[in-house]
């Protein structure tokens, strides 16, 4: 499962994967995922083509985030940071 989360300015999470939901309180599976082929140790995360296609526009930002840290619940027991190269093929 994965939990990496990626959102537009508004901490809207873009539909780049079918997340499972989970209505409890820091409900772990909230923002949690399966890819096809990929597991934790994979160099990469290839998210699934969005439809519709997402209007992008210059100088617009967009956040990567970990799931419990987006919701602001559940994040008590992590610590340190990370950095990712992020690439996007655009059509």
């Amino acid at each position: 499962m994965f939990i990496t989360v990626i959102t537009d300015n508004n901490m809207t999470a873009l539909s780049l994967a079918d997340y499972l939901r989970d209505n409890t309180k820091c409900g772990y599976k909230y923002y949690s995922y399966q890819l096809d082929g990929m597991h934790v140790n994979s160099s990469e995360l290839v998210f699934n083509l969005l439809s519709p296609q997402l209007s992008v526009s210059v100088d617009q930002e967009f956040h990567i985030w970990y799931g419990e840290d987006l919701t602001g619940c559940g994040e008590y027991d992590n610590s340190g940071e990370t950095c990712a190269d992020v690439y996007a093929w655009y059509g």
